[in-house]
């Protein structure tokens, strides 16, 4: 079951990021400066020995394929996800766009996602990405003395 797995996606800027941060999220009064992203690699979550498969689209869509050998990577469409114009090395659009065809499902291919079963440990987290500074320095105050020091960066690249 999706639910059974921690997703990450591919590229920043999600479209649930733009929803929580245009405020269309009853109850939730978080905006993107109050989100931090958690950022591991492929290679880490293998390292770990954590087991994963990964999607070519949004994993709750039908459109959605499965695969558990990163030779089948190729699957996911990158050019879409990096395509110009790009933000942080990432196309900036995500919105589906009907009157053209590449686009008819840009949104739910941009979704693919990296799923890791279970959890994932905080050992598996190499960087955490803000888009402030003074989000940096709250995140780096509230490790402060714990065992677990990831890099912080300000990127505000993956925000809108």
């Amino acid at each position: 079951m999706v639910h059974d797995y921690v997703p990450f996606y591919f590229a920043p800027r999600s479209p649930m990021l733009f929803t929580i941060n245009n405020g269309n999220v009853p109850g939730c009064a978080y905006r993107q400066d109050d989100i931090v992203h958690i950022a591991s690699s492929i290679e880490r979550i293998r390292q770990l020995g954590l087991d994963y498969v990964f999607s070519n689209a949004n994993a709750a869509t039908a459109l959605a394929s499965f695969f558990s050998s990163l030779d089948d990577l190729e699957e996911v469409d990158w050019g879409l996800i990096c395509e110009p114009p790009r933000l942080e090395g990432y196309c900036r659009y995500w919105q589906n766009n009907l009157g053209n065809p590449r686009y008819v499902q840009r949104m739910e291919k941009r979704m693919a996602e990296f799923l890791v079963h279970c959890g994932v440990p905080i050992a598996a987290v190499i960087e955490v990405g803000v888009r402030t500074s003074q989000m940096a320095d709250r995140v780096s105050a509230a490790l402060k003395g714990a065992a677990w020091a990831p890099e912080i960066r300000v990127v505000p690249g993956w925000y809108y």
